[in-house]
């Protein structure tokens, strides 16, 4: 593994699209500012700061997994000559207390169930307030189908122009969820397919101690 290498099982457009949504979401909130409404406020600007959140986060959290993977990548593991000989007989002890003791298949925050739940629900929210948007630019504040948004005080005019810049930015978001959880989906497919081969090369005694130290990345 080089430096320049993903941590296995992180999709590698995961942070330049991170850094996208995070500057996409941050331009959502200066646009729900600009034109005031219960939903601009409440639901758009509310979603684009947890997303930021979410992403900042995420990122940390990839980022100090790259520091331990880059760590391990240092080690070096020798095997003895009983375990050179024994490969393909029976799994030597020794290549099965290095595999416990540096088994890298731990699944990265990028993929793991709590990531992957809270992208689908970024982008089930991202793709509501798209439509609902999409709703009050073409029929107005006033004539909107959201009752919220006809309350007093929450229809005084706004800027036709931000308004549908908002709108877009939203469908922009909501297909850019849609993407990172589509290769979460693959690294959490690529992760359970090695997995399942690690076990039955352990369980043969025909896994190599490199191979099951440092796996490919995605």
């Amino acid at each position: 593994m080089s430096n320049s290498t993903t941590i296995p099982f992180v999709p590698k457009l995961f942070t330049p699209l991170s850094v996208l949504s995070i500057l996409m979401s941050a331009t959502i909130i200066g646009l729900a500012v600009v034109n005031f409404g219960f939903l601009s406020i409440w639901l758009n600007m509310s979603i684009a700061i947890l997303t930021i959140i979410f992403h900042v986060t995420s990122l940390f959290l990839v980022w100090r997994e790259r520091q331990r993977a880059l760590a391990e990548s240092s080690l070096t593991f020798t095997p003895s000559l009983t375990s050179v000989s024994s490969i393909g007989e029976k799994t030597p002890s020794s290549i099965i207390m290095e595999y416990q003791k540096h088994t890298p298949q731990e699944l990265p925050v990028a993929s793991t169930g709590t990531s992957f739940g809270l992208l689908i629900f970024l982008f089930v929210v991202y793709t509501v307030a798209f439509l609902v948007t999409i709703s009050i630019t073409l029929n107005g504040g006033v004539k909107s189908t959201l009752p919220s948004e006809r309350a007093k005080g929450m229809t005084r005019p706004w800027n036709i122009h931000v308004q549908i810049a908002q709108s877009a930015m939203l469908g922009a978001e909501s297909l850019l969820m849609a993407v990172i959880v589509v290769l979460c989906v693959v690294a959490r497919r690529k992760f359970s397919k090695q997995e399942r081969e690690r076990r039955d090369e352990v369980d043969y005694g025909m896994a190599a101690p490199a191979k099951l130290m440092y796996p490919v990345a995605v």
